[in-house]
């Protein structure tokens, strides 16, 4: 959500642009700007970028979601255990979210139920507001009316905690001065709480 967020805040400014948004896996997304047919990314990395510039990195941790009326919502924060007790909507493996969940489960010898697997967001918080489980998601999902009905509560877990967000250039590419206008304003738009 906060991408085309902050497309439409730099169309608002720069109204002869034309921006090409692709939404792809991460490590796709990557590939793209090491072999430059992408100028700029936004990604959610697990550890170090090779071959790019990282223009921005900020964490991106895990969120257990759920409807207002869950059970879970009595706690400031949320254990895997006590989430692992509810069916889940996650995504496919090889997501950085599911892969960190995934570690996390299997360090705490946990048997999740995993109810539904989507690669989508709505999908994904329509089976948390429906209030038949939770799901996981990043801050970076809220927005208002989107998600209301829906409380983001922390997973207790260091591992859940490891993603970032990261927007990703080629290196050694000059970029154009609408290209690092349009940085600076992913920029503004993913440091909003």
């Amino acid at each position: 959500y906060r991408v085309p967020s902050a497309i439409a805040a730099f169309c608002r400014e720069h109204q002869d642009v034309s921006i090409q948004l692709t939404v792809l896996p991460s490590p796709e997304a990557t590939r793209r700007i090491v072999d430059g047919s992408a100028d700029v990314a936004m990604i959610f990395a697990l550890g170090p970028q090779r071959d790019v510039n990282v223009e921005f990195s900020c964490p991106a941790p895990a969120y257990a979601v759920v409807a207002d009326d869950h059970p879970l919502t009595a706690h400031a924060k949320v254990s895997l255990a006590e989430l692992c007790q509810y069916p889940l909507s996650l995504p496919a493996k090889g997501i950085s979210q599911r892969e960190l969940f995934d570690i996390a489960t299997q360090m705490e010898g946990l048997s999740p139920r995993i109810a539904m697997i989507t690669d989508h967001i709505n999908p994904a918080m329509e089976f948390a507001r429906s209030g038949v489980g939770a799901t996981l998601l990043s801050h970076f999902a809220r927005r208002e009316g989107l998600t209301d009905g829906l409380r983001f509560i922390p997973v207790d877990h260091p591992a859940l905690g490891e993603r970032r967000a990261q927007i990703l250039t080629m290196p050694r590419r000059r970029q154009s001065a609408l290209a690092a206008a349009f940085i600076q304003t992913m920029t503004k738009v993913l440091r909003q709480d």
